[in-house]
């Protein structure tokens, strides 16, 4: 810095000073400028001409008084020029009219404040000095043109000067300030076009010093400050703020810069960068580091050679929104080590990568577009808690979505197609949502989750047109429900180690291949789902332990197909209308429990067992098949529970062929009195009447009557009991069938000294504490539909006698039994009138109460107030 800059700096006092920096059309000028119409002071002086009066512009300068103009005609003046007079000083024309400092100092020196340049070309032989130095106020610079200068224009502690319409060649624009604020009275630059070297903006002066990656446009602790409007090219860096806020970069062009950064932020917050169109630059288009709280609104961002269109690290609680971010050369967005960002309505397209987060947490990317590039979003490395929502993202490379280490993450109502691999990829990542996105045509899988454990797949999901809608790998206690996974090869593929796993009250339908595969995973639970039109609905292969209840399996090729498979447990499942066979085991499916299933007109065998050993079979009904069953396995699996609880009902045997009766019972089926098994009846002298699978297997014990799963219900208020085992007793879940036709459920708690009432009110958002339903509970059940509305119940047929608490007091209680009996009967162990004195139920056809007389029989499916007079446990009989 030259002497008289630094004795300037010792003497003169600071002022407050702003800056804005901005191209605007006439309007937004006039906004900056018509409010305060003294800013500019009009010429009422005499005129002075250079050479005509004077020979120098510095004598002219001398001679003139304040409001006087100094009129310059064409030629170039060898002399630096010092103004401390409010003066106009007018050029005849910018190109011609020249101001040479010579090299011997700063060229034009203004120390006088309301002086007005124009019209004057302005160098220095020394491209080291300064051309113009102000340390005034409510200076005018217009059209001029500065070059061979370091810097144009050097603005020290000044206020309310306007830079407009000024060439900036090789040079730029330098201003040092003290607490810059209050930008809209203070410094306005408006529409400079500058090439080549920097716009300083410095809060405190540091001699002799310029920043190695100096740029177009530099602000230190700046405050309030506008940029606009300037087109920046072929630099090292566009636009730099650093420790700034505040401040405004508006409407500016940056092209071609050859460094690192275009735009950059460093330790600047709650600035706006708005309108930008940063372009074909080398490195970053938007650099933010340690930088939050900023507004990055409807910028471009394109083409960057080598590097991203906007990078964080370290920067939190930024908004970027309605920007366009493409073909650039890597990532659209990087973000790094930055939390709490808002990343909103941009279009992110055409870019080597989409949009990454790496160890960034809590960030929302939502409504984006996201389309061809090779990732759409990607969350990696903790990027926990980050919320990706509502964005299109379609023709990626390689996956739409993927989420990589990152927990709790949400990731909801996006649309994803056609990416190269997997519509959303998420692996090693745990404790998340991914609910209501829509994925279609990805050349893998709908969604893969790989190494992950306990998040949750649900509300909807529509997966369709992929290899597998959703893919599990090494992937435990996840929760997949209610989606729709529809026309893939695969529905629902679980492989190795993909164990604990809840699927439950989906749509699994024409799929090409099956619906649901697990292969080497254990301990699964799927229930409740519909699964139709796959070649295979249900596909077990060497996997054990699993429970598989509660779900239609109807018009597949193969309804549910075990291969290599132990002590899987199939249980209430409606497996019909498949084009082979309802149920097939094949290959050492060993141990495995089928029980109480319906299984009908399927078009080969209901059940099919080749090489399958000691599985068990009963409370099946085996309905109308075009071969009810085939054990190939020389009696090696048992089709019955043994006596009482039986076998499986047969619709190919009944009392039209081979009589099948029931008027006996017992265990040798030889003592009069029906048991719900078939028996040769009178006409045969009682005994056993065995069902035949082939010469080798039999059902000992078949049942003369279907497995009954539903009842009648009436509108209004219904009192009735479960008669199956609740292995799944959520009230929602056990009442699937009918709803939408109740709103209220309700059941007496004898125990509960404080809130006997126990209630479930479908339209009550909150407070319902009736949250259970079994097979031990009397409930209410209000039913809105008028006429019969039909309950179907799932569960597990009874095996034993059930026991039922019973305390002093009105109990509500069901009837867990296999028949009907009467009162003494049915009360087994307790004694009418010395245990219990009092039983009454609730008839719903005829909405009238009755109370049980000793000849009245309890009734399989209804529930019962019972006063006990003491505290004794009922052992109902089965």
């Amino acid at each position: 810095m030259n002497n008289n800059l630094k004795r300037m700096h010792k003497v003169i006092l600071l002022k407050r000073s702003s800056v804005i920096i901005s191209v605007l059309f006439i309007i937004s000028i006039t906004m900056l400028i018509v409010p305060d119409e003294n800013l500019i002071p009009t010429s009422s002086g005499a005129t002075i001409y250079v050479p005509t009066d004077y020979p120098t512009i510095q004598e002219a300068i001398n001679a003139a008084k304040d409001g006087d103009t100094v009129y310059v005609f064409s030629g170039t003046y060898n002399e630096n020029v010092l103004i401390n007079k409010t003066i106009n000083l007018t050029g005849e024309n910018m190109e011609s009219t020249i101001i040479n400092g010579g090299g011997g100092g700063e060229t034009v020196y203004v120390i006088a404040d309301w002086v007005n340049i124009t019209g004057f070309t302005i160098t220095n032989d020394n491209p080291f000095i300064e051309g113009l130095i102000i340390n005034s106020d409510y200076n005018t610079i217009v059209g001029n043109k500065f070059s061979n200068i370091r810097i144009g224009i050097y603005i020290h502690y000044s206020s309310g000067n306007i830079i407009m319409g000024n060439i900036m060649l090789e040079n730029g624009i330098y201003i040092i300030g003290e607490q810059l604020e209050h930008w809209n009275t203070h410094n306005i630059d408006i529409s400079n076009t500058v090439d080549g070297k920097p716009i300083y903006y410095w809060k405190n002066q540091i001699e002799g010093i310029i920043p190695s990656d100096a740029g177009q446009v530099i602000l230190a602790n700046c405050t309030n400050v506008i940029v606009g409007g300037q087109t920046i090219t072929n630099v090292c860096v566009g636009i730099s703020l650093g420790f700034s806020s505040n401040n405004h970069i508006i409407s500016n062009g940056v092209f071609s810069c050859k460094y690192k950064f275009s735009i950059r932020l460093h330790y600047s917050s709650g600035n706006t960068i708005m309108g930008n169109f940063v372009d074909n630059n080398r490195y970053f288009g938007l650099y933010l580091n340690d930088s939050s709280g900023n507004n990055i609104s409807g910028n471009t961002f394109s083409n960057s050679q080598l590097g991203e269109g906007i990078y964080f690290i370290n920067s939190h609680g930024n908004y970027i929104a309605g920007n366009t971010i493409n073909s650039n050369l890597d990532h659209g967005i990087w973000l790094e080590y930055s939390d709490g960002n808002y990343i909103i309505d941009n279009n992110v397209s055409n870019n080597a990568k989409g949009i990454l987060s790496i160890y960034s947490s809590n960030n929302t990317i939502e409504n984006n577009t996201c389309d061809w590039n090779a990732w759409g979003i990607q969350l990696l490395d903790y990027s926990h808690g980050s919320t990706i929502k509502n964005n299109h993202l379609h023709w990626n490379g390689i996956d739409g979505i993927t989420n990589g280490g990152s927990d709790e993450t949400i990731i909801v109502g996006n649309n994803i197609s056609h990416s190269g691999h997997d519509g959303i990829d998420f692996f090693e990542s745990h404790r998340s949502i991914i609910a209501g996105n829509i994925i279609f045509l990805n050349s893998d899988h709908g969604i893969t989750i790989s190494e992950a454990h306990d998040n949750y797949l649900f509300d909807n999901n529509i997966i369709s047109n992929e290899e597998s809608g959703i893919y599990f790998d090494q992937s435990m206690r996840n929760t997949i429900h209610y989606n729709n996974i529809t026309n893939n090869k695969y529905g629902l593929y679980l492989f190795q180690f993909s164990d604990n796993n809840i699927i439950t009250d989906n749509i699994i339908s024409s799929n090409i291949y099956d619906g649901i595969l697990l292969v080497y995973s254990s301990n699964n639970k799927i229930t409740g789902n519909d699964i139709s039109d796959n070649l295979k609905g249900i596909n077990v292969s060497s996997s054990d332990d699993n429970i598989i209840s509660g779900n239609n399996i109807s018009n597949n090729t193969h309804g549910i197909r075990l291969s290599s498979a132990l002590n899987n447990a199939i249980t209430g499942n409606n497996i019909s209308l498949n084009n082979l066979d309802g149920i097939r085991l094949l290959s050492s499916s060993n141990w495995n429990g089928i029980i109480g299933n319906t299984v009908f007109s399927n078009g080969n065998y209901g059940f099919y067992l080749n090489d399958s050993l000691n599985n068990s079979i009963y409370h099946n009904n085996i309905i109308n098949n075009t071969n009810q069953a085939y054990d190939g396995t020389n009696n090696a699996n048992r089709w019955d529970d043994g006596y009482p609880s039986g076998g499986n009902y047969w619709s190919d045997f009944d009392e039209s062929s081979e009589g099948a009766y029931d008027e006996y019972n017992g265990e040798g089926q030889n003592i009069l009195g029906s048991d719900g098994i078939v028996d040769n009846g009178t006409i045969g002298g009682g005994g056993k009447n065995p069902y035949m699978i082939d010469s080798d297997s039999q059902d000992n014990y078949p049942l003369i009557e279907p497995n009954k799963n539903y009842m009648i219900l009436k509108q209004g208020w219904n009192l009735i009991s479960l008669p199956l085992i609740q292995e799944e007793q959520n009230l929602i879940k056990v009442l699937k069938s009918i709803d939408g036709l109740y709103d209220a459920v309700q059941w007496y708690n004898i125990t509960d000294n404080k809130d006997q009432w126990k209630h479930y009110k479908v339209d009550k958002p909150y407070g319902n504490d009736l949250i259970e339903l079994n097979e031990k509970m009397g409930i209410w059940i209000h039913i809105t539909q008028p006429g019969d509305t039909i309950f179907f119940y799932n569960g597990t047929r009874l095996t034993e006698n059930q026991n039922i608490a019973l305390h002093p007091g009105w109990n509500m209680v069901g009837y867990p039994s296999l028949s009907n009996r009467d009162r003494t009967s049915a009360l087994n162990n307790i004694d009418f009138p010395n245990d219990v004195d009092a039983i009454w139920t609730f008839n719903s056809v005829t909405q009238r109460w009755g109370k049980m007389g000793p000849s009245d029989y309890f009734e399989i499916g209804r529930g019962y107030y019972i006063h006990s007079k003491v505290t004794k446990v009922w052992d109902v009989p089965l």
